[in-house]
């Protein structure tokens, strides 16, 4: 009996030993894949779970975007008071800007009409420069009324001049001229009659250069300071018509260039 048992148990032990390399590594990786798929099937959340997360995340998307419209209505709300804000000042700009240039035209009206007035309280007036200083003497309207017909050669016509003031620029300072000498002071006389101004005048200009112990004399029209910086603007083309043999130009009242031009046909 017992040699029997041994037989079979022999067959059995050799059947198993059958099993081929390859039937075992089957065997063990289906083994391996049934433990796996436990331990997923126990970590894997359940459909409540789920849900439960997904609510939760839908919750707090859904106070961001909650935030995000309150923010962006009250951005909306801060840009429209700006618009608003901004259209106004534009508004009193432009009113501002307005009432700038009327204001601006109105001064400037003033100021040609104060330059006028100023020019007209001077139209009586003459200039003399390069007359030594205190060759007037102490009676400065008896010594022009008595020099200018003697120096200019004037006509009984004009004669006799009556100056009702004259007086000596107060100077801050001596100026020296090119020659190095100290220049006199400029003389102003005010003609009682514009007439008389307006003869001397011209005939100191036709008389040219008028020389007087050592000195040259010199007359100009009195005009503000203002008027004689418009008539200064002249100047580089008054000495450019010179340079060009064109001579017959003057500046005539308040501050406009006469040229006269001999054309030949």
């Amino acid at each position: 009996m017992q040699s029997k048992k041994k037989i079979k148990n022999k067959g059995r032990l050799e059947a198993e030993s059958q099993i081929t390399p390859s039937e075992l590594e089957s065997l063990s990786e289906h083994e391996e894949t049934e433990d796996e798929g436990g331990e997923a099937s126990n970590e894997n959340p359940s459909n409540a779970e789920m849900m439960k997360a997904f609510k939760a995340m839908e919750r707090q998307v859904s106070g961001k975007v909650d935030e995000i419209l309150s923010a962006v209505v009250d951005v909306k709300v801060r840009l429209t008071e700006a618009e608003e804000r901004i259209s106004g000042t534009e508004d009193e700009i432009v009113q501002l800007k307005a009432r700038n240039d009327t204001l601006e035209k109105q001064v400037k009206s003033m100021a040609d009409k104060v330059i006028d007035l100023e020019n007209r309280s001077r139209r009586n007036n003459l200039r003399l420069v390069g007359l030594p200083e205190k060759e007037e003497g102490s009676d400065t309207c008896a010594f022009l009324e008595k020099f200018l017909p003697e120096t200019l050669e004037l006509g009984e016509s004009v004669t006799p001049l009556i100056i009702e003031r004259a007086h000596r620029i107060p100077s801050s300072g001596q100026k020296i001229g090119q020659d190095g000498k100290v220049q006199p002071r400029t003389v102003i006389m005010k003609f009682l009659n514009f007439k008389q101004k307006e003869h001397v005048l011209k005939a100191a200009k036709s008389k040219g250069a008028i020389a007087y112990k050592g000195s040259s004399l010199r007359f100009f029209p009195d005009l503000s300071a203002e008027l004689h910086r418009q008539q200064r603007k002249y100047d580089a083309i008054r000495q450019k018509l010179r340079d060009k043999g064109i001579n017959r130009h003057r500046i005539i009242f308040p501050a406009r260039l006469l040229l006269h031009m001999e054309t030949v046909l």
